[in-house]
C-alpha cells in the first residue's frame, strides 16, 4: 500500500511512520497542519509541527465511531476552512475510509432531522 493517498483539498489518508524524524520530513513534504488521530490509545508521535486532536475509538466499536463523527468532521472542516492540510490517522483503513466518506457525506444527509 503507498505511504499516503491525496485528493487535492481534501484529508490525506496515510500510513504514518511512527518514526518522529520520518514523520517530521512526511508532515513537511505534504504540508500537513493538522492531523486528527482515532485509536484505542494516542499513538502518533508527538512534537512534529502539527495541530493534533486524538479521539479515543476502542477497535472495531463503529457505534463509538459513529457517534464521534459530527465532531471529527467539523475538526476537519475548521482545518480546512484555516487553509490548513489535515491528516486522518488510524490503525485500521476502515476506519479512515468511514471518516472520509463521513466528511464528504454528512449524516444529515443519510438521516435528516424532523421537529
Amino acid at each position: 500500500m503507498p505511504l499516503c493517498r491525496h485528493l487535492s483539498h481534501e484529508p490525506f489518508l496515510s500510513d504514518f511512520p511512527t518514526d518522529p524524524e520520518r514523520a517530521a520530513c512526511l508532515v513537511t513534504y505534504l504540508g500537513l497542519t493538522h492531523c486528527i488521530s482515532l485509536s484505542p490509545s494516542a499513538t502518533f508521535p508527538s512534537n512534529i509541527g502539527l495541530k493534533h486532536n486524538h479521539v479515543e475509538i476502542p477497535q472495531s466499536n463503529k457505534a463509538a465511531l459513529l457517534l464521534a463523527l459530527p465532531a471529527i468532521c467539523k475538526y476537519i472542516q475548521d482545518a480546512l476552512d484555516n487553509r490548513g492540510r489535515i491528516l486522518v490517522h488510524c490503525l485500521t483503513e476502515s476506519t479512515a475510509a468511514i471518516v472520509a466518506c463521513a466528511y464528504r457525506k454528512p449524516l444529515a444527509c443519510y438521516f435528516p432531522c424532523h421537529h
